[in-house]
């Protein structure tokens, strides 16, 4: 789950140039619906961060959206692939709580709120990435895919984008 934070942080990131539409804010919502769903079936770990990341990507390359930092998320791509391909997830999790669903809903009304701002797709893709780490450490999901995402850490907070966050 912690990949949910720098994936969709970088690949759901916000680009001021263009405001955002009814069917792309429904799209983006999509995936956080689609995961919140996969939890309430008791799915977790690589394929569900995996299969989110998927739709996060699907929308940043339909809709035209990211920054710089977006294009580093290709880093991960060959961790997914052969997870996504695989028909087993042996992870389960207890299914999200109405405060937990509310959290990672926060995440993605954030995001949707920046596309109508003048803030950088970077500095948007880091805030995103933030919100869901903090979401991940504090709801305990994940799987090892979460690992890769640590990569992109320093990156954020080299550029000065968002503070340090555990």
């Amino acid at each position: 789950m912690k990949v949910f934070g720098f994936l969709t942080a970088l690949l759901a990131t916000a680009s001021a140039a263009s405001v955002i539409s009814p069917e792309e804010k429904a799209d983006w919502e999509g995936c956080t619906n689609d995961l919140i769903s996969a939890y309430n079936r008791g799915a977790a770990g690589d394929k569900t961060s995996c299969v989110f990341w998927e739709c996060l990507h699907k929308n940043a390359d339909k809709y035209h959206r990211g920054g710089g930092i977006a294009a580093l998320s290709n880093i991960i791509t060959p961790v997914c692939l052969p997870v996504i391909a695989w028909p087993w997830d042996p992870h389960t999790a207890p299914k999200p709580s109405w405060q937990e669903v509310e959290d990672w809903r926060t995440c993605t009304r954030d995001l949707i709120k920046t596309f109508d701002s003048p803030t950088s797709g970077n500095e948007a893709a880091c805030r995103m990435w933030a919100c869901l780490h903090n979401n991940v450490s504090k709801y305990n999901r994940g799987g090892i895919v979460t690992q890769s995402s640590k990569l992109l850490t320093p990156l954020c907070n080299f550029k000065g984008l968002i503070p340090d966050w555990n």
